[in-house]
């Protein structure tokens, strides 16, 4: 730790300090004690009900002093207005004496505490200051939910709360905050936190709602909950209406929640939930013209994403994009929200609005890249993800069983054409595309696509058509990277739109959580701690499946 000295001995002080002590007259010099001082940083989970104290005890080590008897120590505490981490006295306040520190912390005040310890020496003067800090993290926000699949193949939810600076890891949070396991049955799916979740903006706050949300899906059912404390806020029966008033089984093969909406397909049937918060889903068709009629086909989209105010997704039957609209104005929500909530309230569910997919229009002034109604049936679609300018693109992968990928992007800016762009990248020869995973970003202008496959991660530059990798765990070169997703792939702050998390799944069976911290080019960052494992071996997870960021 690097001491400072205090302003008011200045320069004259410094260079006592550095090996003058008494001048002689003939520069006969001595030398004088020195100290090191440790502190080592706390943390603690934010106390929900009553304050809590901690205890920063700091290790002193001297160059000359055998004993601490001529030693004082001042303790500061940093201001509610200041920058943590500042070195300015200015910023702090008196808060105690003694070399042990008892710091209160605060119910519901997830800010972490900075402190400043003066150690003075009586004798000489000398004075010598250190930082402090006690890392107070608040309960699951933000933390990346773990969702694991046990070899019985049941559901297990783990978490990491905190960051680089500090965290905590769950390998069954259920069970460490409830006290009992994740409840649902079922194979493992998908999870999916959103810190705001809903639609409560100006008019819309009268029929919309907005909450913090977690939900998780497995095979057979499906739940939302309070992310900090876990508690059920909707059912599978409160979910699947129609399956629950028909007393069916629910037999989910996706889930995907994105910034538009929720898409649930079953084996049978597939629904929509438009972002009114309240999670009701409606019918999935695809309109389709027969013999100068249109008519309506049960359609099971194996992906989808959501850009500006549509829904895109792809049928391979017909080898056609398909098109959809969300709800895009306050006349949208109040005309069907108002509706919806009541079914919260405990009217019968009726398929009130079902998201009806169509072609895309017409290219009447020859400006698209590609013929989204002439698909190439060699191609199979991977993903479909949503990013780039306040996600305003979508942008589908395909790939036809070579070593090369086909990416289509869609824009909802009016200053472009609907279908944008058409890009094919050859592929590193090692690439495996069969257990390969897409994200994208609002954060990039740029049109990136990242993937992860095998142990690596990849950048894809779709303007210059090439795939560079970014990122290898070179842990374990037989490691597959199960799940990719920014903290928050609708933002664009660098802090959430730019730090990728991956999960990996290691040859021994073991899940490894990690974070990437990208930078404007979709490169890892250089900065230290750029690349973090959070490694706990205490709390181990098992195989991952899915993982999403919660914050709020």
């Amino acid at each position: 730790m690097k001491k400072i000295y205090s302003y008011i001995l200045g320069i004259a002080s410094v260079a006592l300090l550095q090996g003058c002590y008494e001048d002689k007259g003939n520069y006969d010099y001595h030398d004088v004690n020195d100290i090191k001082i440790e502190i080592p940083e706390a943390k603690v989970r934010m106390p929900k009900t009553e304050a809590l104290s901690v205890t920063l005890t700091p290790e002193l080590s001297q160059t000359m002093a055998q004993n601490e008897d001529n030693l004082t120590f001042e303790w500061l505490r940093l201001k509610a207005d200041a920058k943590l981490g500042s070195k300015q006295i200015k910023d702090y306040d008196k808060y105690s004496t003694g070399k042990v520190c008892n710091v209160e912390v605060e119910p519901n005040n997830p800010e972490s505490i900075g402190m400043m310890l003066i150690v003075s020496n009586e004798e000489t003067g000398q004075k010598w200051y250190e930082l402090g800090k006690v890392t107070v993290i608040k309960p699951l926000n933000p933390a990346w939910f773990v969702l694991q699949e046990t070899p019985e193949q049941r559901s297990v939810v783990g978490a990491v709360e905190g960051d680089a600076n500090g965290f905590f890891a769950y390998s069954d949070v259920f069970k460490s905050e409830t006290g009992e396991s994740f409840a649902l049955n079922g194979k493992p799916l998908a999870i999916a936190a959103k810190g705001k979740y809903g639609n409560k903006e100006g008019l819309q706050a009268s029929v919309c709602t907005r909450f913090a949300n977690l939900t998780i899906a497995t095979s057979n059912e499906i739940a939302t909950y309070d992310p900090s404390t876990l508690s059920m806020k909707y059912g599978t029966n409160k979910i699947m209406f129609e399956h629950a008033m028909n007393n069916k089984p629910v037999n989910l093969s996706y889930y995907k929640m994105d910034k538009k909406g929720e898409m649930f397909v079953t084996d049978s049937k597939a629904y929509f939930a438009y972002d009114d918060g309240w999670c009701v889903p409606y019918s999935v068709y695809d309109t389709q013209a027969d013999d100068e009629r249109t008519k309506n086909v049960v359609f099971l989209p194996t992906h989808f994403a959501t850009f500006g105010n549509y829904v895109l997704a792809y049928n391979e039957d017909t080898h056609r994009f398909r098109l959809g609209n969300a709800f895009s104005g306050f006349m949208d929500y109040f005309t069907y929200s108002r509706s919806t909530m009541y079914y919260r309230m405990g009217s019968q569910w009726k398929d009130l609005k079902p998201l009806q997919f169509r072609d895309l229009n017409d290219d009447e002034e020859g400006t698209y890249a590609f013929d989204p109604n002439n698909v190439s049936s060699s191609l199979q679609l991977l993903d479909i993800v949503c990013g780039g300018d306040n996600g305003n693109y979508a942008y589908a992968v395909m790939g036809d069983g070579s070593h090369s990928l086909t990416v289509f992007g869609f824009s909802a800016d009016w200053n472009d054409p609907m279908c944008k762009s058409k890009a094919t990248v050859q592929l590193p020869g090692d690439v495996d595309l069969s257990s390969a995973r897409f994200a994208a970003s609002a954060a990039y202008s740029t049109h990136f696509v990242f993937m992860a496959a095998g142990n690596s991660v990849y950048r894809i530059d779709l303007d210059r058509q090439k795939i560079e990798t970014i990122y290898t765990y070179d842990a374990d070169q037989n490691a597959k990277i199960a799940c990719l997703k920014f903290r928050d792939p609708e933002s664009s702050e660098e802090s959430l739109g730019m730090v990728l998390g991956i999960a990996i799944n290691t040859s021994d069976a073991k899940g490894v959580m990690a974070e990437l911290q990208l930078n404007v080019a979709g490169d890892v960052d250089r900065a230290e701690g750029s690349v973090f494992i959070f490694n706990d071996a205490a709390n181990p997870f098992g195989k991952i499946v899915d993982i999403s960021y919660n914050h709020e």
